[in-house]
């Protein structure tokens, strides 16, 4: 046990013996005190056997003496346990390391990104930033997203918000301009209605109310006047500022054809060749025979050396198309029509979520074969929009 634990701790080698002379080679290492065991002879000429590092060292010359090759296929013991131990230990210490360097620098601002920005120039309001303690290698811990926010709105009048947020190693500045009218006050004007449709509620921050709930409206009739009368009963002319809620129908429809057309390659093929000679193309030969055809090209550049020439080769490869019309089945064609009606509304601010009432109506169009899809939507909205004087 002893003898077995040393030869484990000194580390031994499986080595395979090939030749004729495997068997002198045996008695020559018994002779010269050269310890094999676990000998296992797999044919006449080869043999396989565990020893020392130390000794397969010294087995050496008697193998070229007798002309027997040896391969060493296994390495067992401590010191190749060691070894591929250290190995791996400087991976893994350098992974580790590589590791608490990109945590330690996760921990820092190293990029600050402005959107929303239109008028306002980025550069100026990433200014704004630095004088105020944003800038690249500064600590997330310290970053003040508070008193930045309202730096940038001290600085910028026409900002009606600011965001500061970090992402990562991004701090992202996200601002949002306020529209011309919404903070001019030397603008005089009204508030009209943009729709038609049976008032709810009015709100008047600034202004005479000219529309009371109930009251039924059309577009473009005046809603909050800009004229009243101040506290001394003067009549003044001013920006007329609230809000008016009303029930409306608002209405979009889309068509969606009964078919789709698929193209596919019939396999036929024609190739044409060009001469490009800087900005004119020669053509080297007969265009497509094809009557429908999808081309491909391939460029060739006459080169000096790695100096490009303005002489180009050019091939086109066309190939013939198919078009193959396969019809929808209706439910899907409605479908498709009914959600293109709803982007159309969703687009023009309607939330479908706020929909009171929905009527949907399909209506075939034969001429063009396809379906329209009619969508109409009653909910309550703001429909009141500034009109200057």
């Amino acid at each position: 046990m002893t003898a077995v634990l040393w030869t484990w701790f000194v580390g031994y080698l499986v080595v395979r013996f090939k030749g004729p002379n495997v068997e002198r080679v045996l008695n020559a290492a018994a002779q010269n005190g050269i310890v094999l065991w676990r000998i296992e002879r797999l044919t006449t000429d080869i043999v396989v056997a565990r020893l020392t590092v130390q000794q397969f060292k010294e087995l050496r010359p008697i193998l070229r003496e007798f002309r027997v090759g040896a391969a060493v296929f296994e390495r067992q013991g401590f010191p190749f346990i060691l070894a591929q131990l250290k190995r791996r230990l400087f991976f893994i210490v350098g992974l580790a390391a590589v590791s608490v360097m990109i945590l330690y620098l996760s921990s820092f601002v190293w990029f600050i990104e402005v959107i929303g920005s239109e008028d306002i120039p980025a550069d100026h309001i990433l200014d704004v930033a630095v004088t105020n303690g944003l800038y690249s290698g500064l600590p997330k811990t310290a970053v003040n997203t508070a008193a930045l926010e309202a730096a940038l709105l001290s600085n910028f009048p026409d900002l009606a918000w600011a965001n500061v947020r970090v992402e990562g190693t991004r701090a992202i500045i996200e601002v949002v301009e306020r529209q011309k009218d919404e903070y001019d006050p030397s603008v005089i004007g009204d508030i009209i209605a943009a729709f038609g449709g049976v008032v709810t509620d009015v709100f008047v921050a600034r202004g005479t109310a000219l529309v009371h709930p109930g009251d039924v409206v059309e577009p473009g009739d005046v809603l909050i006047s800009g004229t009243y009368y101040d506290t001394r009963g003067q009549r003044q002319q001013g920006r007329a500022q609230g809000k008016v809620l009303a029930k409306i129908w608002r209405e979009a429809f889309a068509e969606t054809a009964l078919f789709e057309d698929y193209q596919l390659e019939t396999g036929q093929t024609s190739t044409q060749w060009r001469l490009k000679l800087g900005k004119i193309m020669i053509p080297l030969g007969p265009g497509s025979r094809f009557d429908a055809y999808r081309t491909d090209e391939r460029v060739w550049q006459l080169k000096i050396g790695t100096i490009g020439l303005p002489i180009q080769f050019v091939r086109r490869t066309f190939h013939e198309v198919e078009y193959e019309r396969r019809y929808l089945p209706q439910h899907l064609v409605e479908e498709k029509a009914r959600e293109a009606a709803w982007s159309v509304l969703e687009r023009q601010g309607v939330d479908r979520t706020k929909a009171e009432e929905v009527h949907i109506s399909t209506v075939p169009v034969p001429d063009a074969e396809a379906v329209r899809v009619i969508v109409a939507v009653r909910l309550e909205q703001n429909i009141g929009e500034f009109q200057p004087h």
